[in-house]
């Protein structure tokens, strides 16, 4: 099981010997470890795998309703087809889905259908069959919004990885092969999916409740991309990058806006869509980590190592108050003199104030030097601590070396290959 987030600090705690949390505080190290978990993200990337859909769909408007597509033949639309893009093949114009209304009929945001014309349907943001939208691709990784491999065909024997470009948030297969309609119908051929393996940012949830469950009587349709869940923590929030997975479905679902939950339930927005419906009560489970046992030791490592850094530049602080501590000191014992002298000058003379005037002086003179020995005290005191400084620093800096040699060391490195675009 991976280690929750709690763990990873108490392990933190230890190898700085600071369980009790006498130098550095909880709040701190957490935060040392969330630094450290994004160091990783970036020399060991969490590699995971998205399956994404070609959108294809064909048809002809079965009437002409103004600012709408009608195709009551196929009934093939979905909620899902939100800003998707519609191409009036008939006579080259373009629209977006505004609205998903039925079945039979989309809101455009232009009015270019009319009946008998022809359409076809391309991805968000896309003008052609062989390309999907990454715009809600997020925590990537790295160029090309983290798009490591990209196979199509997807399933079977046929499974063949590809060459590919992302300009932007749209990712274009390099295939010259031809792709099936989509359509509703032609769908349990699996011909439009397509296997992309992104690099994301590593994360370790601070969740302490993972068992969640499908809240809504009426289920919920392929392509959706909002689900209401409860049976979860009271009022935790679930942060955005969480993963998790919904039981009769495949791959794995991220939140993509930070959700506050109340009263042990909320709606959770995320990506990719939905590839098949829902049911009331279906159980979700929240990841409890992506870190396997190595990157564990290694965010640990890296985390006390940062923490130790941090440490030696508040001492070094420390120093600075102690060089204004020993111009206090000095300037103690500089008035501390004057007094004195001013004393002396009067011990033999009558003086206005009476006989105990010189006396007087003298006291002050001891106080004043009294408080400049005190400052002096304080000055030596933030001294010895800061002269701790350089070694928190030397400790700390050969561990964070050493964890970031140790993660290097593991990557292998980068091969460009051409593969076949038949």
């Amino acid at each position: 099981m991976p280690k929750a987030h709690a763990d990873l600090v108490n392990a933190i705690e230890a190898i700085l010997q600071d369980s009790s949390n006498e130098v550095w505080t909880a709040a701190t190290l957490q935060d040392d470890l969330d630094r450290a978990i994004r160091e990783l993200s970036r020399l060991d990337p969490y590699t995971v795998l998205i399956t994404l859909e070609l959108e294809t769909r064909t048809g002809q408007a079965t009437a002409t309703t103004t600012g709408a597509l009608v195709d009551a033949t196929e009934a093939q639309f979905l909620a899902g087809d939100v800003n998707k893009v519609v191409f009036n093949s008939t006579d080259n114009t373009w629209a977006i889905v505004d609205a998903f209304v039925s079945t039979s009929q989309l809101t455009l945001s232009r009015d270019i259908m009319a009946i008998n014309e022809n359409y076809e349907m391309y991805n968000r943001d896309c003008w052609d069959r062989l390309q999907l939208y990454l715009g809600n691709v997020e925590g990537y990784v790295g160029p090309n919004r983290g798009v490591e491999a990209v196979y199509y065909p997807a399933q079977g024997s046929r499974r063949t990885q590809r060459n590919f470009k992302v300009d932007d948030r749209v990712l274009t297969l390099l295939y010259d092969g031809s792709v099936g309609d989509s359509k509703q119908a032609n769908l349990r051929s699996r011909i439009v999916d397509v296997d992309v393996w992104i690099r994301r940012n590593h994360f370790v949830t601070r969740l302490t409740d993972l068992a969640g469950a499908v809240d809504l009587v009426a289920g919920y349709a392929k392509g959706d991309t909002l689900v209401h869940m409860d049976t979860l923590a009271a009022t935790e929030v679930i942060k955005e990058n969480q993963e998790f997975t919904i039981a009769g479905l495949r791959g794995r679902y991220w939140v993509t806006v930070d959700v506050t939950l109340a009263a042990n339930e909320g709606d959770v927005t995320f990506f990719p869509s939905l590839d098949n419906a829902l049911l009331d009560d279906d159980v979700v489970t929240l990841a409890q980590s992506s870190l396997d046992t190595r990157q564990e030791d290694l965010v640990v490592e890296l985390a006390a190592g940062r923490a130790a850094i941090n440490m030696g530049a508040r001492l070094l602080q420390q120093a600075n108050d102690a060089i204004t501590q020993n111009d206090l000191y000095n300037a103690r014992v500089d008035s501390s003199q004057a007094v004195l002298d001013e004393s002396r000058a009067l011990l033999n003379r009558v003086n206005r104030g009476g006989p105990s005037t010189a006396g007087l002086y003298a006291t002050q003179a001891a106080q004043e030097a009294a408080t400049g020995a005190s400052y002096g005290n304080a000055a030596g005191n933030y001294l010895a601590i800061a002269e701790r400084a350089r070694e928190f620093r030397i400790w700390g800096q050969g561990k964070v070396d050493q964890a970031t040699r140790d993660i290097r060391g593991v990557r292998p490195p980068k091969q460009k290959r051409t593969y076949s675009r038949s």
